[in-house]
């Protein structure tokens, strides 16, 4: 989301379409997309709006492909089918044991799964139901092998106090633009951190 920008003839059509709007979760789109564009911080509009990072890029993905109109466009059909309670416990198994970075990747597992369809609303709603929120994983230091480090080191000081005139020694390290690991949002259990695959209960 980063980079999007509205201009003042684009402000103006959103604020006409939310004041002839009635329905308050297009309201909350509306909203959404006047934030975002106005200089508005992530942080700031998903406490105010309790939405989630997922949300709020499908929103602007929406109207920078199709404008208001594509922005407020559902597809409702009719009630959805739910998961039973054991349907929904090999589902909460499954989002414990892996991380999910988008609700795209659950709909499918439950589509492949157990044959039942889902929007991105409803399996949303259905995520926060059984207790997930959209979140970063927890980041653990390596823990390197402290005794193979000292090992080397002794090596590396022997080798290069007794190595010939005539060696040269090359050292060779990976490039990249990003030195730090950075970790991804996913669905997580609410009160926990996952660590890799696992999870841990928040101190």
């Amino acid at each position: 989301m980063k980079n999007f920008h509205l201009s003042p003839e684009q402000i103006k059509e959103l604020r006409v379409a939310h004041g002839v709007e009635r329905n308050r979760a297009a309201a909350y789109k509306i909203n959404a997309i006047i934030l975002l564009g106005t200089g508005w911080k992530i942080k700031n509009i998903k406490e105010a709006l309790l939405l989630d990072d997922e949300t709020l890029r499908t929103y602007v993905n929406k109207y920078q492909t199709g404008g208001v109109g594509k922005l407020l466009q559902t597809h409702y059909s009719g009630r959805q089918t739910n998961l039973d309670k054991s349907q929904s416990k090999v589902l909460c198994d499954e989002l414990d044991a892996e991380i999910y970075l988008t609700t795209s990747a659950i709909i499918n597992y439950v589509k492949c799964k157990f044959d039942v369809e889902y929007s991105s609303s409803g399996v949303r709603d259905l995520l926060h139901r059984l207790g997930y929120t959209f979140k970063k994983p927890k980041l653990v230091p390596g823990n390197p092998n402290i005794n193979a480090q000292e090992e080397f080191v002794s090596y590396y000081e022997n080798f290069m106090e007794n190595k010939g005139n005539d060696i040269e020694v090359l050292f060779i390290d990976a490039v990249h633009p990003e030195h730090n690991t950075m970790a991804a949002y996913g669905w997580i259990k609410k009160g926990f951190n996952k660590v890799f695959s696992k999870y841990c209960p928040v101190p």
